[in-house]
């Protein structure tokens, strides 16, 4: 593991879980934000994450990379052990905004880009949460991506929404459970656990970049009239939304593009697109459409210490 850093002692396989719910108990309760971005693009983001390595029972700062101008994290995991990426209990990442109250911050997913460096070495690959559920304060488990998921190595953009089934592992092993709003008002931690399928003896890069917390969105209502000639299409993007007025003219396999002026457009402030009606012996069939996303909001971790 040379260059890897260790973070704290080794501790006793059975000590794990305790520690974590001990220094995750003694937070003060941080405000889940929806649009939440991790970019990993200062040392201070970098630093409020920490990886367990399964091969040493050790705690380790994640390693950074640079691909251009945008920064990530990684690890390199040992053989057939796994590794466990979560954010740090002592420097709560970006002063809160990815733990707290997801249900009242109406958060419906998190999203994340991992390297997937050999597809058919891994095993599993779960996003981990720390929270109060049907076991009572414990680890949850998203539904696992397995190797056949990923054709080939490269950046996947994965998503681990609430409206899938997520687990709690006990005595019998994994018990689905039901997310509902108490499972998601404490969330404490967290963390994405890779785990190499059994008897491999390569070791592997496990990389992670732009973690996000993907809010709830409700369409823009969309009005539309003709007066005068001239078409008027109103809409009002509303919170966590962005917007572009897109036209799609015929012939239709030219497909849809942005209307210049119209990008970008955020808000609670009505938006208005107007344009003429356009004759050639009989009206021109123009389609128009309001296309949205949700915004996404890089943050800042404040650098640890006095």
């Amino acid at each position: 593991m040379q260059g890897m850093i260790s973070r704290n002692p080794s501790l006793p396989g059975a000590l794990v879980t305790s520690l974590f719910l001990l220094l995750a108990s003694t937070l003060p309760g941080p405000a889940a934000e929806a649009g939440a971005w991790e970019t990993f693009d200062t040392k201070a983001n970098t630093d409020a994450w920490t990886v367990f390595d399964f091969s040493t029972q050790r705690y380790y700062f994640l390693q950074t990379a640079v691909d251009g101008t945008d920064g990530y994290v990684y690890f390199v995991n040992r053989e057939d052990f796994g590794l466990w990426f979560f954010t740090d209990p002592d420097i709560v990442a970006g002063g809160g905004k990815l733990i707290g109250d997801y249900a009242s911050a109406n958060i419906q997913s998190i999203i994340a880009d991992i390297y997937i460096d050999t597809p058919a070495d891994l095993g599993t690959l779960e996003c981990a949460i720390l929270t109060t559920g049907p076991a009572g304060e414990d680890y949850y488990f998203s539904q696992a991506f397995v190797g056949a998921n990923f054709p080939a190595e490269n950046w996947y953009t994965l998503r681990f929404g609430f409206d899938k089934t997520w687990v709690h592992y006990g005595e019998a092993g994994p018990e689905p459970v039901t997310v509902d709003t108490q499972f998601l008002s404490n969330i404490k931690e967290i963390g994405f656990l890779y785990t190499p399928v059994t008897g491999v003896t390569t070791n592997h890069i496990f990389a992670l970049d732009n973690v996000k917390l993907e809010p709830k969105v409700t369409p823009p209502v969309v009005t539309t009239s003709i007066v005068n000639d001239t078409f008027t299409m109103s809409f009002v993007p509303g919170d966590n939304l962005v917007c572009d007025v897109e036209r799609w003219l015929q012939p239709l396999e030219d497909g849809f593009e942005v209307v210049d002026g119209h990008i970008g457009i955020t808000g609670t402030t009505p938006h208005v697109f107007t344009t003429p009606v356009v004759y050639h012996g009989s009206l021109t069939k123009e389609f128009f459409r309001v296309w949205y996303e949700p915004v996404y909001t890089p943050f800042v971790t404040p650098p640890a210490g006095p």
